[in-house]
């Protein structure tokens, strides 16, 4: 974590006693609720690699297909990156789950507008190997 774009906090929320076995909440700024940021930020991944996942159509977001990385993300979306297949049943698959829980924007300082972000994120969560995922493999 190296700047103000990527976490400044992670903890389990006590406030949060909606959140699942296996989640976590992550809290964050972002300049844009862009896929790609929110991306970077929820699963601490290098941008390179989301580009990688986005042309091999590896990213989805509320299930449907995204067309562009810099797409533009809002309060309750959920961004899934595919993992690969389970290692423990072919007809499921692991992916890296995003939900955004919270948003505000805030004025810092130097008058930038920057978005802070509460995302509630799995690393790894086995899901049905649905046909759209299917398709693309």
């Amino acid at each position: 974590m190296d700047s103000d774009d990527e976490a400044i906090e992670e903890k389990q929320d006590l406030f949060h006693e909606h959140v699942e076995k296996g989640a976590k909440i992550v809290k964050g700024r972002v300049s844009t609720l862009r896929l790609d940021l929110v991306l970077k930020l929820g699963l601490g991944i290098p941008r390179n690699k989301i580009d990688e996942a986005f042309y091999a159509s590896r990213i989805k977001v509320n299930g449907q297909k995204v067309d562009k990385k810099s797409k533009q993300l809002f309060l309750g979306d959920t961004i899934d990156l595919m993992l690969g297949p389970s290692k423990m049943n072919p007809d499921f698959i692991d992916v890296g789950r995003v939900e955004i829980i919270d948003v505000e924007v805030d004025d810092d300082l130097d008058q930038t507008k920057r978005v802070i972000v509460e995302l509630k994120r799995w690393k790894s969560l086995t899901i049905e190997n649905i046909d759209e995922w299917r398709r693309e493999e």
